[in-house]
């Protein structure tokens, strides 16, 4: 049954009917796109945390309240547990809980009251760090392998500094460590910090260094996130590891530091050689360094052994080589004869080619100058043998004048004996000997009667 008001227009003919999760739906779009993401301060009320690991609260300040919903994931980053009564700042985006036709929050970060400030001023510097290169990687520099000692930058009775000692002596006790004490906390933290760095940077009393204090809320935490630390870091000389708070607390020095350890311990753990594992690696290392030279050695007997069984003696050696070069030598002689050959042949090829104009000019003057030449040598060989018979002639007449036969000429005699003998002296010997006397025209046969050796001449 339809009621009518007839004081009204007639508009059944074009209203239009939504449903309950219609409308809902609607709504929720209109606020999502209207309003979208906002940030929220109150108080936190009526605080449950569902067995899903979803929380569900309400923000109230003295007037009003606003439903929140806050799901598993977004509440596992949580660094607190919210509790009613809570001061909180929110940030999430507003919607509709269509179930129940509810507005509502559905959170995505929540920060306790306050903190929200100092997180924005964190995200600036970081922004501005990033982009003057403080966190750049290429500009950190090495830890070494094992440093001369080490210096701490904290608290000298915190937490932080009795669990890096504890974690340096279990590690490695023969390295020394030094403390630069300072505030970690309050209006006075950054100073003293930024003026430990300074003095251990000027003292260079060690080549490692930890900045470091224990856990705590942002605003705990600080004074590790000013500036003024963060450059005191980037210009330290020293490498510097920064352990501030736990792992899930992330500080400006964090970041600029050339390493980031989760917490103190883990600082000290980064840095510091384990003098145990070292021992152990040595150990290993002689061993298998016993082990290697072991096998060379054996290897190298193996190999010596083999080759006095292969070795020959010298006097083969000897002739195995002149064997080698006979062989060497036969076959560079073949080879020789083989190039004369292909060179005669390849001579031969040419000069039968060779039948120039050019090259018949040169012969015939090759020919005339053959001619010449034999036509003057000619006149130098009967010139030779005129001046040759002319000297022999004189030679003759000198050697006629001082020959025996001139001596003859002159009235001398050649007195030989039966066996043709020449007598130079008178001897008792001759006497009843035949003797023949040379003259210069003829000879007279005689026999010796009497002999005298005249003694005084």
């Amino acid at each position: 049954m339809t009621f009518r008001n007839n004081d009204l227009p007639d508009v059944e003919s074009t209203r239009t009917i939504f449903s309950v999760s219609t409308l809902n739906k609607k709504v929720q779009l209109t606020l999502e796109r209207v309003i979208g993401s906002v940030w929220v301060e109150g108080e936190i009320s009526n605080f449950i945390r569902a067995q899903s690991g979803h929380s569900y609260f309400s923000l109230k300040d003295d007037t009003s309240q606003l439903r929140c919903a806050m799901f598993r994931v977004q509440s596992k980053k949580l660094k607190f547990i919210p509790t009613n009564g809570d001061k909180i700042v929110a940030y999430g985006r507003v919607g509709l809980y269509t179930a129940r036709g509810e507005y509502q929050l559905v959170i995505d970060t929540l920060e306790p009251l306050g903190s929200g400030a100092l997180q924005l001023r964190f995200d600036k510097l970081k922004e501005k760090l990033f982009r003057e290169g403080l966190f750049d990687t290429d500009k950190k520099h090495d830890f070494p392998k094992w440093p001369k000692s080490i210096g701490v930058v904290t608290s000298p009775s915190g937490a932080a500094i009795r669990d890096i000692l504890a974690v340096l002596k279990r590690r490695c006790p023969a390295i020394p460590v030094i403390i630069y004490p300072t505030l970690v906390q309050g209006s006075s933290a950054v100073a003293s910090i930024v003026n430990a760095i300074e003095i251990a940077n000027k003292r260079m009393d060690c080549d490692a260094l930890i900045v470091s204090r224990g856990g705590g809320s942002l605003e705990d935490l600080w004074a590790f996130n000013e500036e003024l630390v963060a450059n005191a870091i980037f210009n330290s000389d020293i490498p510097i590891a920064s352990g501030v708070g736990h792992e899930k607390d992330i500080t400006i020095c964090d970041l600029v530091a050339d390493i980031r350890a989760a917490t103190p311990s883990a600082a000290a753990e980064i840095i510091s050689p384990d003098l145990s594992q070292w021992s152990k690696d040595v150990h290993r290392l002689y061993n298998t360094l016993d082990t290697n030279l072991g096998k060379i050695i054996r290897d190298k007997k193996d190999l010596l052994g083999r080759l006095n069984r292969s070795l020959i003696s010298p006097k083969r050696k000897v002739e195995m080589d002149n064997q080698k070069l006979d062989d060497l030598a036969s076959r560079l002689v073949n080879h020789t004869q083989q190039k004369i050959s292909l060179s005669n042949t390849t001579l031969n090829r040419f000069l039968s080619r060779i039948n120039s104009k050019l090259f018949r000019r040169q012969i015939d003057h090759r020919k005339n100058l053959v001619s010449l030449c034999k036509k003057n040598l000619n006149g130098l060989i009967k010139s030779m043998f005129k001046e040759a018979r002319f000297s022999l002639s004189k030679n003759q007449e000198i050697l006629s004048a001082l020959g025996p036969l001139a001596t003859l000429r002159r009235g001398y005699a050649i007195v030989t004996d039966e066996k043709g003998r020449i007598i130079r002296k008178s001897s008792e010997k001759l006497i009843g000997q035949s003797i023949k006397t040379q003259l210069d025209q003829g000879t007279i046969n005689s026999k010796v009667i009497d002999a005298n050796l005249d003694i005084d001449k």
